[in-house]
C-alpha cells in the first residue's frame, strides 16, 4: 500500500484592527492597545501649553476612538506621524482636555472615512505639512523629527518642503468642531469626495461629506509647491 502525503491547508481569516505606535522621538515605542486607545500626556512631551505626541502609524477604523487627556494647562496638542504611512481614519478622535486646540500632522497622507468623528472642545487642524514652526525659533517637524525644538510658542507657518506634498481625503465624512471654533485641512490636493443625497420628497439634496463650523470658521488650503503657510488675522 502506498502512502499519498497529506497537506494540511490552514485557513485563517485575518481582521485588520487599526494601529496607534508611539515612535521613540519623545517618549517610548509602545503598540497601544485598541478599541479605545488612550493617549496620556506621559507619553508625550509638554512645554508650557504645549503638549506634543509622536506616532510611527495612527489609523482608526469605524469601531475605535483616540482619546488623548492631559492637565488642564494646556493649549495646544500636537500630534505627528512620521513612520512614513498615510493616516487611515474611520473612527473617533477625542480630546479630553478643556478648550485645547488640536494639530494632526502627517506628511504621507491623510484620510477620513465616512466614521471618521471629532470629539474636540477647541479647534482642529490637519495638515500633510513636513512642519510647524513655533514661534521664531522653535520647530515641531514630522518629516526629520530629529529638527524639531520644541518650544511653549504658538504655531507660525505651516511648512511645505517639496513639490508634491500629499493629499487629505474626506469620503462621506462629517467633520464638526464647536461652536465658534476652527476647522482646517492644509496639504497637497483636498479630495472631498462623497454623493448627493435626496431629502425625503422634497427636490433638495444634501452632500454626504461635511465640514461644519458653527457660528466659526473653516480653513481649506491645497499646496503644490515648497513654502510656508502663514496664518493670518482671519485664521485660527
Amino acid at each position: 500500500m502506498k502512502y499519498l502525503p497529506t497537506v494540511f491547508l490552514l485557513i485563517t481569516t485575518l481582521s485588520l484592527n487599526a494601529e496607534i505606535i508611539t515612535d521613540d522621538t519623545l517618549g517610548q515605542n509602545i503598540n497601544l492597545l485598541g478599541p479605545g486607545f488612550q493617549i496620556t500626556s506621559d507619553l508625550g512631551q509638554q512645554h508650557g501649553g504645549n503638549l506634543f505626541h509622536s506616532f510611527q502609524d495612527f489609523n482608526l477604523n469605524s469601531s475605535e476612538s483616540a482619546t488623548f487627556s492631559g492637565p488642564k494647562s494646556v493649549q495646544n496638542i500636537f500630534s505627528r506621524v512620521t513612520g512614513g504611512n498615510p493616516s487611515n481614519i474611520d473612527g473617533l478622535i477625542r480630546s479630553t482636555i478643556p478648550n485645547a486646540d488640536f494639530y494632526f500632522l502627517n506628511p504621507y497622507g491623510i484620510m477620513f472615512g465616512p466614521n471618521a468623528q471629532l470629539d474636540i472642545q477647541g479647534s482642529f487642524h490637519s495638515s500633510t505639512a513636513d512642519y510647524l514652526r513655533l514661534g521664531e525659533n522653535g520647530r515641531f517637524d514630522a518629516n526629520n523629527p530629529s529638527n524639531s525644538l520644541l518650544t511653549v510658542a504658538p504655531v507660525e507657518v505651516f511648512g511645505f518642503l517639496s513639490d508634491s506634498t500629499a493629499s487629505i481625503t474626506t469620503q462621506d465624512s462629517n467633520l464638526l468642531v464647536s461652536e465658534g471654533e476652527t476647522l482646517s485641512l492644509i496639504g497637497g490636493n483636498l479630495d472631498i469626495n462623497g454623493n448627493f443625497i435626496k431629502l425625503g420628497k422634497s427636490m433638495e439634496r444634501e452632500f454626504t461629506t461635511k465640514l461644519v463650523s458653527p457660528s466659526g470658521q473653516i480653513n481649506l488650503a491645497s499646496i503644490n509647491s515648497k513654502g510656508e503657510i502663514i496664518p493670518t488675522k482671519f485664521w485660527f
